[in-house]
């Protein structure tokens, strides 16, 4: 279904809770909420409609954001190395059990989505999200309201893990992160990563 379709879906079933919309990346729509509604009203009332035609709720700091359950494949050559950023406090769990599937993250973007993986498409692109949880902020606010606060954060704080690219592993578009970021579903057992 295309953005502009679900929106007009859900306009016409929830008519003026929801008040326009931008389109993310050709693939996802940042819903904005009516006058007497919030965000989380508006989640709560778009979560049947996207259940119905396959889609996800997957932020809701910025309006509320929605993808289909599965973007765009991406194609990755067998090989080609990819680099998830985690928390340092995870280095030993990931040491024993590799890079497993989550189902949010606990960085500035403050997403969810169903459990799986995301991987910067090199290690340039890796920093700079590390730079990004760095910046000088003191939490997110919204009407007023602390919403998120990620305490400030140093690049020590972070490790960067490379994997290679294997035969029969699905990766898909990150909406946010278009032609930088990918996630897949596939978890990768510590034989088959590497701390850099």
């Amino acid at each position: 279904m295309k953005p502009e379709d679900l929106y007009d879906l859900i306009e016409k079933k929830i008519g003026d809770d929801v008040n326009g919309y931008t389109i993310v990346d050709g693939e996802g729509l940042r819903l904005e909420h009516g006058p007497h509604i919030n965000n989380e009203k508006l989640e709560e009332k778009v979560l049947p409609i996207l259940t119905e035609v396959q889609w996800i709720v997957t932020s809701i700091l910025h309006g509320v954001l929605v993808e289909p359950r599965y973007t765009r494949q991406i194609s990755i050559q067998e090989g080609e190395e990819l680099y998830h950023v985690s928390n340092r406090t995870q280095r030993d769990s990931i040491l024993q059990q590799g890079l497993t599937l989550g189902t949010g993250g606990n960085t500035r973007l403050v997403r969810k989505y169903p459990p799986r993986i995301f991987f910067a498409k090199d290690y340039e692109i890796a920093n700079k999200f590390i730079d990004f949880q760095c910046r000088n902020t003191q939490g997110v606010y919204r009407d007023g309201e602390i919403i998120y606060n990620n305490p400030l954060k140093d690049k020590e704080d972070f490790d960067v893990w490379k994997i290679k690219a294997e035969k029969n592993i699905t990766f898909y578009n990150d909406i946010l992160f278009p032609n930088a970021a990918v996630w897949t579903e596939s978890a990768f057992p510590p034989d088959r990563i590497k701390h850099v």
